[in-house]
């Protein structure tokens, strides 16, 4: 697998998901064009290495988005235009090993129950990710990142309303640049 670092293609970022290797605990890097890429950092590492890059206050983003939702625990990520929703991706072999990785609500195109628990969930850009979580839980979770991108704003909350703006902004980007891509290769033929 192709290796990379969150901050150089932070705004083609989809997924965080942790992995172990031979090496040890990485995170696959997934991509809107589909390609996965593995940085050598742990999940909590590369989550801080993207806020950083965005220059996110993470600590101050969980705490407004936990008061949003109203809720504790894991709460979406919203950077670069994304809200990226934390779903439960493997068993941890430690105790400080990271079990949850994050996608991004605005790719997912269809989740799938799994038989024997957890479920798939289908990406825009064709690829798709095993999860542990349920069925239910990944439609919560994408719920909630409907509701931080202005699904229920409250009348008059300004910030809410420039919250909800920026991320709309930043997905409509994110369609332009697939447009842009997939418009290449069908006029070069690549």
């Amino acid at each position: 697998m192709e290796t990379g670092r969150v901050e150089v293609v932070k705004e083609l970022v989809i997924g965080l998901r942790p992995v172990y290797t031979e090496t040890g605990n990485d995170t696959e890097l997934w991509l809107e064009d589909g390609r996965v890429l593995l940085d050598r950092r742990g999940l909590r590492a590369v989550v801080k290495a993207l806020a950083r890059s965005f220059a996110l206050d993470l600590v101050a983003q969980r705490e407004r988005v936990r008061e949003l939702l109203g809720q504790t625990g894991l709460v979406p990520l919203c950077v670069g235009g994304r809200v990226l929703v934390p779903l439960r991706m493997r068993e941890s072999r430690c105790e400080h090993d990271a079990a949850y990785g994050y996608l991004d609500a605005g790719q997912v195109r269809e989740v799938e129950a799994r038989a024997g628990g957890g479920c798939l969930v289908r990406l825009a850009c064709g690829s798709q990710v095993e999860v542990r979580s349920t069925r239910a839980t990944v439609l919560k979770s994408l719920d909630n990142a409907r509701r931080l991108q202005g699904g229920e704003a409250e009348a008059g909350s300004e910030e809410q309303v420039v919250q909800a703006v920026r991320c709309l902004l930043g997905m409509l980007a994110g369609m332009e640049r697939s447009l842009a891509e997939l418009s290449r290769r069908l006029d070069g033929g690549q």
